[in-house]
């Protein structure tokens, strides 16, 4: 599985200076070139940025409608002229029905995008519309399995009941916050201190094996250190990855 990481950020970077240094894009990710992971406010500079062909990208899924996340007139920059298949929750498919094949989904839901499985797990996260649904994923295909979990709280009960006995061999996690100091995120967000108790559960239940990579993703630019040594001994401290924007991983 390829993951190439368009942006890295969360939202509360100024993102009228995307390309400075020092300001990470939005959250996305691209699998194997062509099923890409949320849409959001950068996500069409970011492709060009990285020289990234979006003639490519067949399949969009979305996590949830928040504009650092899915950009309605982003998505129509990018893909105006080509129909592209987009998975998500009712309430996006319905804004860009105009222009892509809607395949809208829910809670539990299985579906497959281009050879890979998807299942769809609730996200501890909140939008505007309560009735709206927000999804981590389960994406399995080549042999491997991953989570995909931004923009999420703790692990749910419902979800941790979908993901079962699911070994993963990566997990991308929401890492909003470097540490738990900003108690109040933890009811939206995560943190990477959270994430070794998430850790230790999933190696006790059997989710991770002893080679699964962790990678944290969604840096928020006022709860993260910016210099490169502090990035490398939290990524020391915590065995994982931390991402750059545009850098690509393969397992």
């Amino acid at each position: 599985m390829k993951l190439q990481f368009i942006g890295t950020g969360a939202a509360d970077f100024d993102w009228s200076r995307y390309g400075e240094a020092g300001i990470l894009g939005s959250c996305a990710t691209l699998i194997d070139d062509h099923i890409l992971i949320d849409c959001g406010t950068t996500a069409d500079q970011a492709l060009a940025r990285f020289k990234v062909d979006s003639n490519r990208i067949s399949d969009v899924v979305i996590t949830h409608n928040h504009y650092d996340h899915f950009d309605p007139e982003v998505f129509h920059r990018i893909f105006a002229g080509r129909k592209v298949n987009l998975y998500a929750s009712k309430e996006v498919c319905r804004t860009v029905a105009d222009i892509a094949a809607v395949f809208p989904h829910r809670h539990g839901d299985k579906f497959q995008v281009s050879g890979y499985d998807f299942t769809a797990l609730p996200a501890n996260h909140a939008v505007n519309d309560p009735s709206e649904e927000t999804f981590l994923y389960i994406i399995s295909g080549n042999g491997k399995k991953l989570l995909y979990a931004l923009d999420t709280a703790n692990i749910t009960a419902h979800a941790l009941n979908l993901i079962g006995k699911t070994c993963f061999d990566a997990v991308i996690w929401d890492s909003t916050c470097a540490n738990d100091a900003n108690l109040w995120m933890n009811f939206y967000h995560s943190n990477c201190e959270a994430f070794r108790q998430i850790r230790k559960a999933f190696t006790v239940l059997g989710n991770l094996h002893e080679n699964s990579k962790i990678i944290f993703s969604h840096r928020a630019r006022q709860f993260w250190p910016h210099e490169p040594e502090k990035l490398a001994a939290i990524a020391a401290k915590e065995a994982a990855f931390i991402p750059v924007d545009g850098e690509i991983m393969e397992f």
